[in-house]
């Protein structure tokens, strides 16, 4: 599958880390960059209020399996990834959510680590997941994206009342 990650943070690189393990045909987007029907797979590793810029440089019919890395809610609409994936591309797409307890610096020294990948149809799950699973990173699949997503904006906000 040919996969590009929007986000060239310290999470985006974690997991081009981790995704290039599995598949050599891996690499950033870059801003401005158009996405075409060549791009399989979009990773969003960019902040929640970038995900529309982000979506309105796909250009193509067949749109790519959307997984989305980035946690948090949109400031302006108050909606969460999957809604504005929903909102700005259809209920059509194939769209999933990974996120968890995972630390960029520990995910690039190999230490052990368990996400959850969120889904809305059951379809693609398996090489989803496939595409991500290492020895040292390790995919659980839960199909309530909803659930995890509210999951992750909210650790945010426990964070910072802490």
């Amino acid at each position: 599958m040919k996969v590009k990650i929007a986000g060239r943070g310290a999470w985006g690189k974690a997991l081009f880390f981790v995704l290039s393990q599995n598949t050599k045909d891996v690499s950033f987007w870059k801003r401005g960059e158009i996405i075409r029907k060549e791009t399989e797979v979009l990773v969003l590793a960019i902040p929640t209020k970038a995900i529309r810029s982000v979506l309105s440089f796909i250009r193509t019919k067949k749109m790519p399996i959307i997984i989305n890395a980035s946690k948090g809610i949109e400031e302006i609409s108050c909606k969460l990834p999957f809604q504005i994936i929903e909102e700005v591309l259809g209920k059509e797409v194939e769209y999933f959510s990974l996120m968890g307890p995972g630390f960029s610096e520990e995910v690039l020294k190999k230490a052990p680590t368990l996400l959850n990948l969120g889904y809305m149809e059951n379809s693609g799950v398996e090489s989803v997941k496939r595409l991500f699973e290492t020895p040292h990173f390790r995919v659980h699949e839960t199909n309530n994206v909803k659930a995890l997503e509210l999951s992750g904006a909210f650790k945010n906000i426990y964070a910072i009342a802490s």
